[in-house]
């Protein structure tokens, strides 16, 4: 059974996991990715196209964070019909998907991003993260300097769409 999933606060992806017995398969828009995930001490340990990285994973009620590869995603399942009405400027905003310190800064207003595009990292958990665009746009603000810390879902770059812009 496929859902509607959304990374980062992006657009809805569809997302099925086939189940193999040391292999699954994880579908994301009709593209299949070998996964495999294994418990590794207090954490997990997770290989997608055999890559191997140590995972950590934490559900909030309707969404889970997942941390490996050096990034952070926010993933939750999404109801189309209530993306639609909250549509707009929530994916404008990059927010924190934890309480954190910025380590860098790497965009700056006026800058063009494009999709997955790193704007700044983070530190939480003595662990680093990449904050990415979640759609390509303008940077408008640029909300955390280095050295700051910062609460969870705290505003830390927002964009403006291209075409607003002249």
């Amino acid at each position: 059974m496929y859902r509607n999933v959304s990374i980062n606060g992006g657009a809805a992806s569809k997302v099925n996991v086939t189940r193999g017995r040391q292999v699954s398969r994880v579908w994301r828009d009709a593209k299949a990715h070998a996964a495999a995930l294994a418990r590794s001490g207090e954490g997990w340990t997770v290989d997608v196209d055999g890559l191997s990285a140590e995972m950590t994973i934490v559900t909030r009620k309707e969404e889970v964070l997942i941390h490996a590869f050096g990034r952070t995603w926010r993933v939750e399942v999404v109801d189309p019909v209530e993306r639609q009405l909250g549509a707009g400027a929530q994916s404008d905003v990059a927010r924190a998907p934890m309480p954190g310190l910025a380590i860098s800064v790497m965009v700056k207003p006026g800058d063009v991003v494009v999709d997955g595009q790193p704007m700044v990292i983070i530190e939480s958990m003595k662990m680093q993260t990449e904050i990415c665009a979640s759609r390509a746009g303008i940077v408008d603000q640029v909300n955390v300097r280095i050295g700051e810390t910062f609460a969870q879902k705290a505003p830390l770059v927002t964009l403006v769409p291209i075409e607003t812009e002249a």
